[in-house]
């Protein structure tokens, strides 16, 4: 189920638990890219794994809105941990990312 909210002109796009997977991170990258009142976006519980994880990146490194991203319980593990923490150097927005519930080990935890 989608559930997008609207509160006083910052919008929260819940995906959480929709299996969207791989194939649609690219794209869902380019709407956060695009999206300038998007605050948070939920992507818990989606069998993301790496290449979807890089994609979605992309989009986040070049949003100037969204403050919260939830990632938890995917299929990703360290190396997509570490390009999350690449974006973050070029984001500013984001304030809260979860990766709860992922295989990042003690590469990625660094």
């Amino acid at each position: 189920m989608c559930v997008l909210v609207l509160v006083a002109g910052r919008t929260f796009l819940l995906l959480g638990r929709n299996r969207i997977g791989n194939r649609r991170m690219k794209l869902l990258g380019e709407v956060v890219a695009a999206h300038p009142a998007l605050r948070t976006l939920d992507l818990g519980a989606n069998a993301i794994s790496f290449a979807g994880a890089c994609h979605l990146a992309e989009g986040v490194r070049d949003s100037a809105s969204l403050q919260r991203l939830s990632l938890a319980h995917n299929k990703f593990a360290g190396p997509a941990v570490e390009t999350f923490t690449q974006m973050l150097r070029h984001n500013r927005s984001l304030r809260a990312v979860s990766m709860a519930g992922n295989v990042i080990g003690d590469r990625g935890a660094r």
